[in-house]
């Protein structure tokens, strides 16, 4: 919630400041309170909920999403287990991570920045394996 709070106000302020309508600080500041309590409230997050894309933050507003989840196939237990675990999410564990990092993040970038087949992996796959067999 914290990190798509943030990113929205950045890009309402931004855009806000882009078109010219700077108005005073006392009134952007204001404004941008009134948004972040609107993103924290429990209407804004059945909003998130309900469009079945991301977990809302408030947890009142999970089921809904879970119950979303599961009726397109998907089970939402990788994105509710580690919450019921008591964590924020898992952190993966990898040997050579800075390896595979800077093998991955390029060809997932290609992949959606470029609109390259997912087939194009295979190569990021065979190099990633290759990192682990040497």
């Amino acid at each position: 919630m914290f990190i798509s709070t943030l990113l929205l106000f950045t890009y309402v302020h931004f855009s806000t400041l882009r078109s010219g309508h700077f108005g005073s600080m006392a009134m952007v500041t204001e404004g941008g309170a009134r948004w972040v309590a609107y993103m924290a409230s429990k209407q804004c997050q059945d909003v998130v909920a309900k469009a079945g894309v991301v977990f809302p933050s408030r947890t009142d507003a999970t089921n809904i999403t879970s119950k979303i989840y599961a009726e397109q196939g998907l089970d939402p237990k990788a994105f509710t287990g580690p919450v019921e675990d008591g964590n924020t999410f898992y952190l993966p564990v990898t040997d050579h991570g800075a390896d595979v990092t800077s093998l991955i993040i390029p060809a997932l970038e290609d992949l959606w920045a470029n609109r390259r087949p997912a087939s194009t992996l295979n190569r990021t796959n065979d190099a990633i394996n290759n990192v682990f067999n040497n």
